[in-house]
């Protein structure tokens, strides 16, 4: 049987690794990829995420910020402030260590991206993390490679500027079908009033279309008229992670609870798991994997504390090999 202690070790190991790799993809001095980034990597969440689960790995916490330093004008402040305040993924006081850092070794819109994190957390040094040891960035991080598909939304705010048009056009151009402002908002991390003017304005270019025969106003492109953007190799994936790490987040909390009560009676972990389940699967569902932890809620007793176990271990094994991630209903479809 597998302690729950283990498990929350082996899923932060697994995550940390999968930020590595994205890191890494979008230019990040990190070596080698353990395995492929199947999906356009969102850089707001990434950097949320990091400050989350990479925060006891010195190296990739380094490592992060000296991209930072190097990218992050590329970054969008007001999008990253709206991310952490709409979930609870984000650590505030490594956001805010981090902030100092910036205001005083990046520059432009870079030394600004963190600022709100100050705001709400005063007192946070990278001390905490790296001690008496003064960080250095080292300098080594590159500009994301314009032509590579993680790094496709780069090539967009390039094209279109740091601001949601950038977000809501990758999103019509690699979905390939229409959507409403709602859902195509829900799924940027822009809000849907935001994403409704956005429409509207590139309808009129005559390059954006309603999709005819709808109530509800869906818009789309003509993914063929824009295949100059694919050119160097398959249209990459569009995944909304925000709502994945969240849920991953909670489930290091629940393990955590359940770590705690190792010893006690089957009952006494039933009742921690089913007051996270619903929070946690409907984060999973909005990631686009419905059907994750979702048999918990079908369970009872050690069946039920065996279920966690199992679907711990799954999740485990997919942030390795990645295309699970993306597999919509991946247990029932």
């Amino acid at each position: 049987m597998v302690l729950f202690q283990e498990l929350k070790r082996s899923l932060s190991e697994a995550l940390v690794q999968f930020l590595w790799d994205q890191w890494v993809s979008i230019g990040l001095a990190g070596g080698a990829r353990a395995c492929s980034v199947p999906f356009v990597v969102d850089p707001e969440a990434l950097l949320l995420a990091t400050s989350r689960f990479a925060k006891d790995d010195p190296r990739l916490f380094g490592e992060a910020l000296d991209w930072l330093v190097v990218n992050g004008k590329l970054l969008s402040a007001q999008r990253l402030k709206s991310m952490y305040l709409r979930y609870t993924f984000g650590e505030i006081r490594v956001l805010a260590a981090m902030d100092q850092y910036l205001k005083e070794n990046a520059s432009g819109s870079g030394a600004k991206l963190l600022g709100f994190a100050s705001a709400l957390e005063s007192h946070a040094s990278l001390d905490e993390w790296f001690g008496d040891s003064t960080f250095t960035s080292r300098g080594h991080s590159r500009r994301p490679a314009p032509f590579e598909g993680e790094a496709f939304l780069f090539r967009m705010r390039s094209f279109f500027g740091i601001n949601a048009r950038a977000e809501v056009f990758s999103w019509l151009l690699l979905e390939g079908r229409p959507g409403h402002p709602a859902l195509i908002g829900r799924e940027t991390e822009w809000g849907a009033k935001t994403v409704q003017v956005v429409l509207n304005e590139m309808a009129e270019s005559g390059l954006v279309f309603l999709a005819e025969g709808e109530r509800e106003k869906n818009f789309r492109v003509d993914v063929e008229a824009w295949k100059v953007f694919f050119a160097n190799g398959p249209r990459p994936r569009w995944w909304s992670q925000a709502p994945f790490y969240e849920a991953c987040f909670k489930l290091t909390q629940m393990l955590e609870e359940l770590d705690a009560v190792e010893e006690s009676s089957d009952s006494a972990k039933a009742i921690k798991i089913r007051s996270s389940a619903s929070g946690l699967i409907a984060q999973f569902v909005l990631a686009k994997q419905a059907g994750r932890f979702e048999e918990v809620l079908h369970r009872r007793g050690a069946e039920l504390v065996d279920e966690v176990r199992n679907e711990t271990l799954r999740l485990i094994s997919d942030l390795s090999s990645r295309e699970a991630l993306l597999t919509p209903g991946y247990r029932i479809g």
